[in-house]
């Protein structure tokens, strides 16, 4: 009989090792799941929001490579494109995930938000198992 594991949220483990990381580059964008819901173009900072496109790969039972897709939100499409970038080369370069890009389509605007400009990049995060806990403790 296999071992019952868990695999991590792969949102939970992305938006705060990606908010590190922003930070120590010195980007003043925010991330989280989701876009917050008073999030302002024109007076906000850019926001990349963060979302599980499921898992297409698991090795069980020891690992998953969950796909998470990163979407900058911001006013302009030049500073949109340049920090899709850097956030997907930063947890490239990240000791704390493993992070490898898939797919980097080209920017697009929000139909829901006039004016607003996406762009977005797709990658697949390594994840590894975590015992589950019979007694549910």
């Amino acid at each position: 009989m296999k071992p019952a594991v868990t695999f991590p949220d792969p949102e939970a483990l992305m938006v705060p090792v990606l908010t590190d990381l922003l930070a120590t580059y010195g980007s003043d964008a925010t991330v989280s799941v989701g876009m917050p819901d008073n999030w302002d173009p024109d007076a906000d900072p850019l926001h990349v929001e963060v979302a599980w496109d499921g898992t297409p790969d698991v090795s069980w039972p020891l690992v998953a490579w969950p796909l998470v897709r990163l979407v900058v939100h911001g006013p302009n499409p030049s500073p949109v494109t340049e920090l899709v970038g850097i956030a997907s080369g930063l947890l490239a370069s990240s000791t704390d995930l493993s992070w490898r890009p898939q797919l980097f389509p080209p920017p697009a605007q929000d139909p829901q938000r006039t004016g607003v400009h996406l762009a977005a990049i797709t990658g697949r995060l390594t994840t590894r198992s975590q015992p589950l806990d019979p007694t549910g403790s």
